[in-house]
């Protein structure tokens, strides 16, 4: 089992943040960007362990159902398996999971594999 735990400085977040960009290299966001989104929930944690993080937030939009982005980067935990993981978790089916790999691509074509992701979209399929 992997152990994480809440982010408690900002060096803590600021890594947490970096695990996220690396994931959505496409949505990549700022540390300022992050505060204003956590100003906007019900609740908000950060985790981050050896092995990946997790973020969990609960809007007012919906303030009984939230969302869950899980990374991993240890080896054995793929996607399949890192979705299945997560719907255990959660007591949801795991066919509302997205997962997919973490490849990192350079300029030149070159890639390197980082690991897993599961992202849940906060709604019971």
């Amino acid at each position: 089992m992997i152990e994480i735990a809440e982010c408690v400085n900002e060096a803590e977040k600021q890594l947490s943040l970096g695990v996220y960009n690396a994931v959505w290299p496409q949505e990549a966001v700022t540390m300022d960007e992050v505060r204003s989104f956590k100003a906007q929930t019900l609740d908000y944690g950060d985790f981050i362990g050896p092995g990946g993080s997790v973020a969990v937030a609960v809007m007012p939009q919906r303030p009984t159902t939230g969302f869950v982005l899980l990374t991993a980067h240890t080896p054995g935990f793929w996607p399949d398996r890192l979705a299945e993981e997560l719907a255990v978790s959660l007591g949801a089916p795991d066919a509302g999971i997205e997962r997919g790999p973490l490849t990192l691509t350079a300029r030149s074509g070159a890639t390197l594999d980082l690991g897993a992701f599961a992202r849940w979209p906060g709604k019971r399929s």
